[in-house]
């Protein structure tokens, strides 16, 4: 059974790689499918205040063939709606980093820019 888990983190900037990714079938109709509507082509790349497998486990694993994997799970930000958390299985980033996909420019929605701190809830097995 998931449990919603409350997590906090910085925002910084990434090389934009995300972009390509989350535009991309068959990830951006995955996205589409989970966010029930179409994906802001980017991700928002937040660093967590402990590495992510300290604090939860992924409940989801995507393996589309061809292409990388990534685990996942659906979660949600006060007054702006559901999320996807993730982590690509092949990624340059540290265990603290997380990348958020969502239907909206959060940098813009939300005023954010790089050392901003965040606050977001996901659903996970622990």
């Amino acid at each position: 059974m998931n449990r919603k888990v409350e997590l906090r983190g910085h925002v910084f900037s990434g090389i934009g790689e995300g972009r390509i990714y989350v535009t991309k079938n068959p990830y951006h109709s995955l996205f589409r499918a989970l966010l029930e509507g179409a994906p802001f082509p980017g991700t928002l790349n937040v660093i967590l205040e402990k590495p992510w497998y300290l604090l939860f486990s992924f409940p989801h694993v995507y393996r589309p063939r061809g292409f990388g994997a990534i685990r996942y799970t659906l979660g949600y930000i006060d007054n702006v709606g559901k999320i996807v958390v993730l982590r690509p299985d092949k990624t340059r980033h540290p265990d603290d980093v997380v990348e958020i996909v969502s239907r909206y420019n959060l940098r813009e929605l939300l005023g954010l820019k790089d050392g901003s701190i965040m606050e977001f809830y996901i659903y996970a097995d622990r």
